[in-house]
């Protein structure tokens, strides 16, 4: 069976501090129930930090209203994003917490968010946070990726995949 290759670890480590950038970018990729392409969220993006050069709460509270749907995203993950920033600004949630939190605190907290469900998560906690006891076995690509580096015939499951 052939063995995985550690991950590298400089040059993609993601700030602490700010939880906007990371989650507003996996926000805008992630297909809701239409998927969109690669270039598409890149676009989008590129058009959200054009707005948002100092990605952060209070800069995405004084937005004028519409700017992020007119900057390509939908009206429900507007809502996530919006939501994140007054969360944060009334201190209900505070992404510098999650790093003391053992994981399934983490994810129990960023889920109790509207909007961000267990891949979110642990695609946080993975990326920005550097946990290495993360697997988000929800994503059908990564459970498609284990299942052939294990050479087995049939479709994993979420539980099989962890």
């Amino acid at each position: 069976m052939p063995r995985m290759r550690p991950a590298r670890r400089s040059g993609w480590k993601r700030s602490r501090s700010s939880i906007f950038s990371p989650v507003v970018a996996k926000a805008i990729g992630r297909p809701t129930d239409v998927s969109i392409s690669t270039e598409a969220a890149a676009s989008i993006m590129r058009r959200v930090r054009a707005l948002l050069p100092d990605m952060n709460a209070a800069a995405v509270l004084g937005l004028p209203a519409g700017a992020l749907r007119d900057a390509g995203l939908s009206l429900r993950k507007v809502e996530y994003v919006e939501g994140l920033a007054q969360a944060m600004v009334e201190e209900r949630f505070d992404p510098s917490k999650l790093e003391s939190m053992d994981d399934q605190s983490a994810i129990k907290t960023i889920t109790s968010l509207r909007g961000f469900g267990p891949w979110s998560a642990e695609i946080y906690l993975m990326f920005s946070l550097q946990r290495s006891d993360i697997f988000p076995a929800g994503d059908l690509a990564l459970r498609i990726a284990l299942q052939k580096l294990k050479g087995i015939d049939s479709p994993l499951d979420e539980k099989q995949s962890r």
